[in-house]
Formats: structure tokens, sequence, C-alpha cells
């Protein structure tokens, strides 16, 4: 089995040789998120700038947040839509006055999470926005399909690798009995 592995680790080698070098991704998994609370109707809109270390923005990044009630602790799930501009990212979240803290979450291509504290108050003005720690890993978080598709991806290439060295392996096997005989 180890000659097999090895076999095919040449076979590998040897085709990304006359490749040419690997291209490298252009961004690293790690973005950054500025967040924009303003009045709304009835509430708040929140505001989401998703861009990479670089400073290039996060195009068609799945932007997810939880709203928790501080006096409560009542948290709300939500799901944040495209704003047209490049790494923009907007929602629209119905909020009684009061303290509230706010995580939005960049969960598909990229990593970055922003937790701001903020007080609306009676009149629907927006204030005391803060930067806080991260809310507590208890709490549910949405979560979304595009999500997972990096992990099912790489569990079939695990098993479709695994299932072509069990059918080498068997073939090889075949062939050394049939010289025997």
């Amino acid at each position: 089995m180890v000659l097999v592995t090895l076999a095919l680790v040449g076979a590998v080698g040897e085709v990304s040789a006359y490749a040419g070098p690997a291209i490298a991704p252009a961004h690293n998994k790690n973005s950054l998120i500025n967040v924009a609370v303003v009045p709304a109707p009835g509430g708040v809109r929140v505001q989401a700038e998703v861009r990479y270390d670089d400073g290039d923005p996060v195009v068609d990044e799945d932007v997810l947040g939880l709203v928790r009630d501080s006096s409560s602790g009542q948290t709300t799930q939500l799901k944040f839509g495209a704003s047209g501009a490049p790494g923009q990212y907007v929602t629209d979240i119905p909020l009684d006055e009061g303290q509230w803290d706010l995580e939005v979450d960049a969960v598909t291509y990229t990593r970055g999470v922003r937790t701001v504290h903020f007080t609306l108050s009676g009149a629907g003005e927006v204030s005391k926005l803060t930067v806080v720690a991260a809310l507590p890993n208890s709490l549910e978080r949405p979560t979304t399909a595009r999500s997972h598709v990096g992990v099912i991806l790489m569990g079939a290439v695990i098993v479709a690798f695994g299932l072509l060295i069990f059918v080498v392996v068997v073939e090889l096997r075949r062939r050394s009995r049939t010289v025997d005989v």
C-alpha cells in the first residue's frame, strides 16, 4: 500500500511539473468588517462593509448577524443583502428603544466578525456606538448552506482518493495472484 501511495504521489508530481507553477490565491481568508448603524422607520438600518486585508471589497459574501437585547438577552438572527456597491451589505432591523449588541459575520469566502454595542432612543436616534468583544459562543448563530460547501467538498475529495487507493490495491493483488498460478 505504501508503494501504491508513493506511485500516485510521483504521478501527481510529474503532472504539476509540466503544468508550471501553482497559482497563488489573490486574497487570504481574513476580512475586515466596518459597521454603521443608522435610524430607520421602526428600528435601525445596519450597513456592513466587508473588505479583504488589502482593502479590496469582498463580493458575493454571505453576511449574517445576530442582534441581542442587552436587558433581556433575547436574540434575533439576521441575513444581510448586497446593497449594490461591491463589498457593501445591508439589513433593516425592527427594534424598540434600549441597549443592543450586534454581531456581524462574514461566513463563506472570508472569516471576519465585528461586534458593536449601541443605544436606540425612544425618538429613534442611535448613539453610543462602540466596538465590543464578540458575543458569547453559547448563542445560536445563523448559518447558510454555502458556508458548509467547503467541508462537503473536502469530504468528497477524501472519499474519492480513498476509493482510488482501494481500487489500485485490489487490482495489484489481482495481478499478483494471476502471475503466481
